[in-house]
């Protein structure tokens, strides 16, 4: 139920966001080992959406550690954890272009990213 509550906010969010004169402009998948993995964004990109797709981990609640720091890139110790079928926005170039993520486990992971870009419409 939590899950649900959590993907109807940010569906909401992303509503709220694409009315806000912001259009998506590229989808991509991404593999994520235990070496990590970073973004490749359009370069105006303001605003994505991350999704961790792959729930092939021993424990399906913690399969990536995340970071948007551009200074400290994610580990398989250090970072925001996410687990299977999570959604995580971020919001700004900076943080866009700074965002790591890395498999907690040896196993690859799937992660799905759509990125915005500020519309001229």
């Amino acid at each position: 139920r939590t899950e649900q509550n959590t993907l109807n906010k940010i569906s909401g969010d992303i509503r709220n966001l694409t009315a806000s004169n912001l259009t998506c402009t590229k989808i991509e998948t991404i593999s994520v080992t235990n070496t990590g993995a970073k973004l490749s964004p359009p370069a105006t990109a303001v605003y994505c959406v991350v999704q961790v797709v792959d729930g092939g981990a021993a424990d399906a609640t913690k399969v990536l550690n995340i970071s948007e720091c551009s200074t400290t890139v994610a580990t398989t110790s250090l970072g925001i954890t996410l687990g299977d079928l999570d959604i995580y926005d971020i919001r700004g170039n900076n943080n866009i272009n700074g965002f790591s993520m890395c498999s907690i486990d040896a196993a690859t992971h799937t992660v799905n990213v759509q990125y915005y870009i500020l519309s001229t419409e």
